[in-house]
């Protein structure tokens, strides 16, 4: 609807000259499709705190957001996949099962995905994973659709969160989570990544200095430090400098 058309207009522009659509419902149109090709991670900065320092991985929660779409159907997914900015599960299926694939084939970067939904059987629905979503789960996700109650949620749970990140993460699920009358089911998803710097940072050069918070706040914490070329930007409003990790295939941006 937007290609350009040889008098420069485009197809949408004259579909609303020959009234088979109206201009708000073009306007509409774009609106919607402004929407849904934005990245996840710029639709969740509105509901972001703007008084501290938070940290999430967009990776993480598109994954998990997908085991969820997997298990739904109709309105409900469809409002999942708005999320994904996808309207085929099945080609975010793809996606993700090529994704962890290549990642697990790396060789100086260590970085795994691992997923996983636990349904809590002592809930008063009693519901139960088709044998065909738990197969799903294993196929695209490499994950487990897995059973838990109250009595060992928190030693699974907590023992899975601990494997799946080298024991950087020991624990998630909370006793007080647990014994709550809506407990029904538990999304998890860890992405665990490992790399030495392409050029690493000498310990001797680690300083004490002055971090800001978000809300102003300050603190003294431990800076690294190094001289190198870099790529590097800068306007009147920022400055950027990538830093490339020892394959160069992966790099982290500070801005």
């Amino acid at each position: 609807l937007l290609a350009k058309t040889a008098s420069g207009a485009t197809v949408l522009d004259q579909l609303v000259e020959k009234q088979v659509c109206t201009q708000e419902d073009a306007d509409r149109l774009l609106a919607a499709k402004n929407e849904n090709t934005q990245p996840l991670s710029w639709k969740l900065r509105e509901w972001m705190p703007q008084d501290e320092n938070y940290m999430y991985s967009p990776l993480s929660l598109e994954m998990a957001l997908a085991l969820i779409a997997n298990g739904a159907e109709g309105k409900t997914q469809e409002e999942i996949l708005s999320l994904l900015s996808t309207s085929e599960i099945a080609q975010y299926n793809e996606y993700a099962k090529g994704l962890m694939a290549e990642y697990a084939q790396k060789d100086k970067v260590a970085i795994e995905i691992a997923n996983s939904i636990w349904l809590n059987t002592d809930h008063p629905s009693k519901m139960q994973f088709l044998d065909s979503y738990k197969a799903l789960v294993k196929e695209f996700y490499d994950g487990e659709a897995g059973e838990i109650n109250r009595q060992n949620a928190l030693s699974t749970v907590n023992g899975w969160v601990k494997e799946k990140t080298h024991g950087k993460i020991t624990d998630i699920l909370t006793e007080e989570l647990v014994d709550r009358e809506d407990f029904l089911a538990c999304l998890l998803n860890a992405v665990y990544f490992k790399a030495a710097w392409a050029k690493p940072f000498a310990a001797s050069q680690t300083k004490k200095d002055i971090f800001t918070d978000k809300n102003g706040k300050q603190s003294e914490i431990s800076f690294l430090n190094q001289t190198l070329q870099a790529l590097y930007y800068a306007d009147d409003t920022m400055q950027m400098v990538r830093l490339p990790y020892e394959d160069y295939n992966f790099s982290m941006y500070l801005v």
